[in-house]
């Protein structure tokens, strides 16, 4: 892929979140960290936009310059792609259940999307694109036309890293050792889990066990 296709593929990604944000953005306490993801990818598609326009008004690219284009929007792009993966979690939750209005109740799927990795939080893979549209503005082949930008840039990597996280770290982290203990009656029947950390459910006939390592929910199973 040459880097003008991977550059418009980065933008086209980036449009589908604006979509999603404009449906996920109505609830209730969902962290201002999404607020400012979604300013610094509106920020991340104007700056490529410009670089695809200089590239096809005729910016030319050597084949050693491309590579190394091309080496540093892949993993952008692929950030990117994470990124919207995580968004449309959020959303199809969001849509797919008319309680979940608040971010209490969605945040368990937004925990399962980052699939126990601090760094896939919203915020994390933001900073790391900036920081990949950093790299950008410093190579030989940009670093001209890209000086007003790199400042921006950098006050904007800043800015993000001191959003409040939109999970804290200690939702990664395990919680310690369990101690437990159960007395079963003569005659009776008891099912115990014990587990730590993530998102887990217990299913056994009569009640069903549910929950994150801060709410567990008891109900009978339907």
């Amino acid at each position: 892929m040459d880097p003008l296709s991977i550059i418009a593929s980065v933008i086209g990604i980036i449009g589908g979140m604006k979509t999603t944000y404009t449906t996920i953005k109505t609830i209730a306490g969902l962290p201002k960290a999404f607020d400012k993801v979604r300013d610094d990818f509106l920020f991340v598609q104007k700056i490529l936009r410009d670089i695809q326009n200089r590239l096809i008004d005729g910016q030319q690219l050597s084949d050693e310059d491309s590579k190394a284009t091309i080496a540093i929007v892949s993993p952008c792009r692929d950030k990117a792609q994470e990124l919207k993966r995580i968004f449309d979690a959020v959303e199809a939750e969001y849509k797919k259940d008319q309680d979940a209005k608040d971010w209490e109740k969605i945040r368990v799927t937004y925990h399962k999307a980052l699939r126990g990795i601090k760094t896939h939080r919203v915020e994390s893979l933001m900073k790391d694109i900036l920081e990949d549209l950093q790299k950008l503005a410093l190579s030989r082949s940009f670093m001209p036309t890209m000086q007003k930008d790199l400042k921006a840039i950098q006050n904007a990597i800043e800015e993000l890293s001191k959003v409040e996280p939109s999970l804290a770290d200690s939702e990664f982290e395990s919680s310690g050792t369990i101690h437990a203990s159960q007395n079963v009656a003569e005659g009776a029947t008891a099912q115990q889990n014990n587990v730590q950390g993530g998102v887990n459910t217990f299913v056994s006939g009569e009640k069903n066990v549910a929950g994150n390592h801060n709410t567990i929910n008891f109900g009978k199973d339907s």
